[in-house]
Parts: C-alpha cells; structure tokens; sequence
C-alpha cells in the first residue's frame, strides 16, 4: 500500500528550524512532524527551499541569521542524503507518477484549500 504525500510549505519549515517571528506554531509542528514521519512521504518543494532562505537572509543580526542559516544547511544536507524530504515540486511529482491527491502540509491559511 502506498503512503499518503504531503508537500512541506515554507510555514511549516519556519517553524520547524525555528526563525524568529516565524516559529509561533513550533510545539504543534513538531508534534504533527513526528506523526506525519511514520505514516507519510514528506516532500519539500524547491519553491520553499528559497523562500526560507529569502526569509532566513532578511534576519536582523548576523549572530542569529548565521545560527539558523547552518540549521538550514543542515537540513538540506538531509535532504540531500535522501534521509529526510526529496526537492521537487507537487504538479511535476504527480503527472510522474499519476497520483491525483497529494498533500500540502501548511499552516498557511491561503494553501490549507490544497492540503
């Protein structure tokens, strides 16, 4: 049996790194983050790849942006290893592999509508 597909959006990431002023839902992401893990395939997009690091670049501080931009690289180095997400985006993901439902996993109000 396949595992549902869930898209990571970029307000999901903010949370789980945490960047300030971004991070309010941190405890319930990481709570739905060890849940989704066993049950889900997570796949972080490359749209929310940039838009974290746009976020993480505009921090005020060089001490803080420097923390949680190695906090980022080392995520993505998960990614990479194939031990975590997979970069790629949700439509070109389902027309490879035909699957007609795939998650967004958001805490955005403006894509809940796609999750």
């Amino acid at each position: 049996m396949l595992r549902p597909v869930s898209f990571i959006d970029t307000s999901v990431v903010c949370n789980i790194l945490p960047i300030p002023d971004r991070d309010q839902d941190r405890e319930r992401v990481l709570d739905e983050m060890r849940a989704k893990q066993k049950r889900e395939v997570l796949i972080l997009p490359v749209t929310a790849v940039i838009e974290t690091g746009n976020f993480i670049a505009h921090l005020p501080g060089g001490n803080v942006r420097r923390t949680v931009a190695r906090k980022f690289s080392d995520m993505l180095e998960l990614v990479i290893e194939g031990r975590a997400c997979i970069l790629t985006e949700r439509e070109v993901y389902m027309s490879r592999t035909g699957l007609k439902s795939v998650a967004i996993w958001t805490i955005d109000n403006s894509l809940a509508g796609y999750s």
